[in-house]
């Protein structure tokens, strides 16, 4: 999971717009099942075609899948031009968890409201521990310093957090 900052994408409908030849985030649904999305993939688009992959010799997209939407990435500091992360490690950084629901910056939940994977609305990467945008009723809790998580979570991923199980 991103900061919020870094989760805006302007997504394009496919049936409409072209896209560049450039890197792109597709969203691919099922030729014969219109409206059922079937997954989400880095990509491009390169000589009137979309492939899936992050290279020019990525796989030319399956017949029985469509592209829907497309958006170019901007990928926030430290990730390169596909977007993978080049950055500090998750252990020089400080990954987080979600008090309301247990996601973290690896495992986002789908926030249904903004049509993409959650954010958080506020994170403490001091601490490990924050509330993502599915999770808003648990601000008030976060506001008080109640800071425990609401959900069981796996030992190993609070350890060292200071998080009551």
């Amino acid at each position: 999971m991103m900061d919020k900052a870094c989760m805006k994408l302007d997504w394009k409908d496919a049936a409409i717009e072209t896209p560049p030849d450039e890197s792109l985030l597709l969203v691919i649904e099922d030729r014969d099942s219109k409206g059922r999305v079937a997954d989400m993939v880095a990509g491009f688009f390169a000589e009137g075609e979309y492939h899936v992959g992050t290279t020019m010799a990525g796989d030319p997209l399956p017949a029985d899948q469509v592209v829907r939407y497309w958006a170019i990435p901007i990928w926030p500091q430290g990730y390169d031009e596909i977007g993978i992360w080049q950055g500090p490690s998750e252990e020089a950084t400080g990954s987080a968890i979600c008090m309301g629901c247990g996601c973290d910056d690896l495992h986002a939940c789908w926030d249904d409201t903004a049509g993409n994977p959650c954010s958080w609305l506020v994170v403490d990467r001091a601490a490990g521990l924050g509330v993502c945008s599915c999770c808003p009723d648990h601000m008030e809790r976060w506001r008080q310093g109640d800071h425990t998580v609401a959900v069981p979570v796996e030992p190993a991923a609070v350890q060292n957090r200071g998080v009551d199980q």
